[in-house]
């Protein structure tokens, strides 16, 4: 079976391939915010060029591009089936997979909520250990900043918008929700220090030489400012300020082993089978929103979604449950209050990590903390 999918190559004005980076950059801005409508006259428009054309082939007869379009029929509860004259082109069948509940404690603690929309769950409820939290087990957040003092002050109006009520702007709201504040929220309260105290380090960003030599001069100093908070305050949160003017330091890319600076979419859930062991999956889709469930939100707002491609290659486990599994570690990442990650974070995380390590190649044999690096 062959599919066409419209895509865009970059060339320089010598007419060579542009860098990857260009690239990014410019296909970002084609098709960022293309929409069905566009891409659909784009698919039209390169079907047309290479359809319905004969091409000889080697062995004798005639090879031809079909233009007949593949259909899915997706079964959904509470929702009608498709037309009859819809159903007689659907080649292929699949069903939309409930999205996984995020469970949180209900306010006074006693029982369990449940709430697959991260944000809405915490606003309206508790997390889901507000019960241990209230017995003492965890009395308090504690933070700890390390900071150049030229950007003291910066970090410090920073530190105190946690504890300020914020509303999202009205086209935002199909997900975002009133931030009613962090102890608000978490039922915790939240401490940070001043400049001056015990949990405030100031950062010496100083540095001489070459731009590799300068980040392993601020990256060595920031895991000793660490080394003390981890010392005298075990529990804090380490806050690190991280100016604009660093911005050379933050991405190493690896050259030859060496270290260098440098309509609405488908819905989120849909499953399409392809045959008995293998599926496509939209983790990144459509989902209700938050002001109205009858309404739609599209997380990003940018693009037509592409699924992934689910294998099952050992044990008896259906579509169903192995969906619902994906769609569950999609919301595992916790460094994020987006609805969802892309990927589950069995991929997520593992992706990170090898960044990490391309990273810290250039820095000997020296053990870090990953946690540290999150």
């Amino acid at each position: 079976m062959w599919r066409s999918c419209p895509k865009s190559h970059v060339t320089t004005l010598d007419g060579a391939l542009a860098d990857i980076d260009s690239s990014k950059v410019i296909r970002n801005a084609v098709y960022g915010y293309q929409h069905n409508d566009v891409f659909d006259s784009d698919l039209k428009y390169w079907t047309h060029k290479i359809s319905d054309l004969d091409a000889p082939a080697k062995g004798g007869g005639v090879f031809r591009i079909g233009r007949a379009p593949i259909y899915a029929g997706l079964f959904q509860k509470q929702r009608a089936p498709l037309p009859l004259e819809m159903q007689r082109h659907a080649r292929q069948q699949g069903l939309v997979v409930s999205d996984a509940d995020l469970l949180f404690s209900s306010s006074n603690g006693k029982i369990e909520v449940r709430n697959p929309n991260p944000l809405k769950g915490l606003v309206e409820n508790k997390p889901w250990d507000f019960q241990l939290t209230t017995s003492g087990l965890s009395s308090s957040v504690e933070m700890a900043a390390i900071c150049p003092v030229q950007d003291a002050a910066k970090l410090k109006r920073f530190l105190n918008q946690f504890q300020e009520r914020s509303e999202p702007a009205k086209p935002e709201r199909d997900y975002l929700q009133d931030f009613p504040g962090f102890s608000a929220a978490l039922g915790l309260p939240l401490t940070y220090p001043n400049r001056g105290e015990s949990g405030w380090i100031d950062l010496d960003d100083v540095v001489a030489g070459d731009a590799l030599t300068s980040a392993k001069q601020l990256a060595h100093r920031i895991c000793k400012a660490l080394d003390v908070i981890r010392s005298i305050r075990p529990g804090a949160i380490a806050a690190i300020c991280v100016p604009f003017r660093w911005a050379e330091y933050e991405k190493i890319e690896m050259t030859n082993g060496k270290p260098e600076i440098d309509k609405f979419p488908i819905p989120r859930g849909a499953v399409v089978i392809l045959d008995k062991t293998s599926a496509l999956l939209w983790v990144h889709g459509v989902t209700p929103n938050a002001m109205n469930p009858s309404w739609k939100y599209y997380q990003g707002k940018r693009r037509i979604p592409t699924p992934l491609l689910i294998r099952r290659y050992r044990g008896q486990s259906d579509i169903t449950q192995v969906a619902t599994e994906i769609l569950g570690l999609s919301k595992m990442n916790w460094n994020t209050f987006d609805y969802y990650s892309r990927l589950p974070a069995t991929l997520d995380s593992a992706s990170a990590i090898a960044k990490v390590g391309a990273y810290l190649s250039g820095f000997g044999s020296a053990r870090y903390d990953y946690r540290l690096l999150i």
